[in-house]
């Protein structure tokens, strides 16, 4: 055998020896840690948009309770006068509480 051929076969042996010591080095020890990153980031990201999201039902649920609670909301219930809507629901009320529509239904009655 030639020194030509000798010579390509222990560079084509070292390349394929060295890809395979990248390749099990990336699979053993480099993706299961970016595996493990991108769990606790993913983790972190879901936990940020529920506190978000509790945030804005818990805002919601006072706003609901404080319309709810007035003694203007109960009369307009009943008479649906236009002077509440003009007074209550300005644009103002919507951007501030980044509502796009108030619904106000009457109440159902139990049949106990």
């Amino acid at each position: 055998m030639k020194l030509r051929k000798k010579v390509l076969i222990i560079c084509l042996s070292a390349m394929a020896a060295l890809t395979i010591a990248v390749w099990a080095t990336a699979r053993l020890v480099v993706l299961p840690r970016f595996a493990r990153l991108e769990e606790d980031w993913t983790h972190s990201r879901v936990e940020a948009a529920t506190y978000a999201f509790a945030q804005t039902l818990q805002a919601f649920e006072t706003l609901t309770r404080d319309y709810a609670e007035w003694d203007d909301t109960y009369e307009f219930v009943v008479d649906g006068n236009q002077a509440y809507i003009s007074s209550n629901f300005v644009m103002d009320t919507f951007v501030n509480n980044r509502l796009h529509a108030v619904y106000i239904t009457r109440p159902v009655r139990s049949w106990m």
